[in-house]
């Protein structure tokens, strides 16, 4: 049986264990980032079992969409991404207005790929703009990846989780180099590839692993975040409390001096 073979059953099974369960707290907890994740995992999973359609005996045609295809998995994979990195690194256009609508096109640009893509296969099937996409597909994962480490980089201080987040991208951006350096030697040459596929699956599991103890590290975060808040709102009642009692005590007591000077009236006129 081919190594390679057995290899991507296994690295496709994790992957989706890893999917399922981010799925499952995602449906449970209602945190973005937790679907964000499942997302990447989804795209890298899907991406990693065409090996198992492209090896099929059953067709060559089935053999060649699914290599067609391998577009989509991937632009799933780095839409993903980007929405997980926008998110853990807290970029929202109140406070990053500039580096949000960066990531906002190149959301519009990594979404569009595939359907431009899958237009084409469906419709006029032409092997030049195919190419053409696929190119561009792969220097858009490479950008977005750079944009991330850039993010990374730009936000590392801006709150104290940020830095475990560009920790954590060492794996996913050596396996992108391998991967997509074969992909393009590949064009033009011929040469076992699997031992780079192999390395870039076991840099992808290490990663999913970090990515996976860095939500953690947001989860705290965000439960500190909330207790602070809540302690603040604590201190702003108590303090607000205090003031209002003390008004009261003093409207009570200028209460109580009017009522002497009403009693001393009182007798004064009597």
């Amino acid at each position: 049986m081919d190594v390679r073979y057995v290899l991507t059953i296994v690295f496709t099974a994790i992957f989706g264990v890893f999917g399922i369960y981010h799925l499952t707290s995602f449906l449970i907890l209602r945190y973005k980032i937790l679907l964000y994740y499942f997302i990447l995992i989804l795209g890298q999973t899907l991406h990693t079992s065409l090996y198992l359609f492209i090896k099929s005996p059953l067709s060559g045609e089935l053999s060649n969409f699914t290599q067609k295809v391998s577009v989509v998995t991937a632009m799933i994979s780095t839409f993903g991404l980007l929405l997980f990195t926008k998110n853990y690194l807290n970029i929202r256009k109140s406070n990053y207005p500039k580096l949000s609508r960066i990531y906002k096109i190149f959301v519009i640009v990594i979404v569009g790929i595939p359907i431009v893509h899958l237009l084409n296969i469906f419709t006029i099937d032409n092997g030049g703009l195919g190419q053409i996409i696929m190119l561009t597909a792969a220097i858009s994962s490479m950008t977005a990846l750079f944009l991330n480490i850039f993010s990374g980089f730009r936000l590392y201080n801006a709150e104290k989780i940020n830095k475990y987040y560009l920790f954590s991208c060492a794996p996913i951006l050596l396996g992108a180099l391998l991967y997509i350096s074969s992909w393009f030697l590949k064009r033009y040459y011929t040469f076992d590839a699997s031992p780079i596929v192999l390395v870039t699956s076991i840099l992808v599991t290490l990663q999913l692993i970090l990515f996976s103890i860095i939500i953690s590290f947001k989860f705290k975060y965000i439960e500190d975040e909330n207790l602070k808040i809540q302690l603040d709102a604590n201190k702003m009642l108590t303090a607000e409390v205090d003031k209002q009692t003390k008004n009261l005590q003093v409207a009570k007591k200028e209460l109580e001096n009017q009522n002497v000077e009403l009693e001393t009236l009182n007798r004064l006129k009597n």
